[in-house]
C-alpha cells in the first residue's frame, strides 16, 4: 500500500515551500538593501550640492529634538566654509543590518520594538583647504533608522557642541 495521491501532493508542496522561502526572504532582503543604499545616495546628493536644510529634513526626529535646525545648518555651513570643503564621488558599498542602536546614539534615540537599524559603508573625495588644497579619499559608515515606513539618518548631535 503507497502513499495517496493527495499525500504525494501534500509533500511535493510542502517541499517546494521549504525550497521557495529562503529565496523570497533574500529577494526581500535585497530589495530593502537597494532601498537604504538609495536614500543613503540621495542624503549625500543633497549633502553635496550644501543644502543642508534639505539633510536636516533627513534626521530622525529624536535627534530634531536634540538639535535645531539652525545650529545643524549654521555648523555645516561654518564648517564648509572655513575649510572650503566638498564631497564628490560618493559610493555605497555595503548595507548590514544591525541588532541594536549604535552606541553613539543611544542615548539620543527614543527605543522602540518598532526600530530596525542599518551601517551602511560609503566612501566619498573629501576636498578641502588646509593652507592649501587638499583631497582625500574617505571611508566610513554612516547609520540608519527604520521606524514603519520610515527611515531616519543618524547624524550625532554632539559634533556641534
Amino acid at each position: 500500500m503507497g502513499l495517496s495521491r493527495e499525500r504525494v501532493i501534500l509533500i511535493i508542496n510542502i517541499i517546494v515551500f521549504l525550497l521557495v522561502i529562503p529565496v523570497f526572504s533574500t529577494i526581500a532582503s535585497a530589495i530593502e538593501n537597494k532601498e537604504i543604499a538609495d536614500f543613503v545616495t540621495e542624503v549625500y546628493q543633497v549633502y553635496m550640492a550644501k543644502d543642508f536644510d534639505a539633510v536636516y529634513k533627513y534626521l530622525h526626529p529624536d535627534i530634531k529634538g536634540i538639535m535645531s535646525d539652525e545650529d545643524y545648518i549654521n555648523f555645516q555651513e561654518e564648517t564648509s566654509n572655513k575649510h572650503k570643503m566638498s564631497i564628490s564621488q560618493v559610493r555605497v558599498k555595503g548595507v548590514k543590518s544591525l541588532d541594536k542602536i549604535p552606541g553613539e546614539f543611544e542615548e539620543y534615540l527614543s527605543k522602540t520594538d518598532e526600530q530596525d537599524y542599518y551601517s551602511v559603508s560609503i566612501s566619498y573625495l573629501l576636498s578641502y583647504y588646509l593652507g592649501k588644497e587638499r583631497e582625500r579619499e574617505v571611508e566610513k559608515d554612516v547609520y540608519l533608522c527604520l521606524e514603519g515606513d520610515n527611515l531616519y539618518f543618524l547624524w550625532d548631535p554632539a559634533a556641534i557642541e
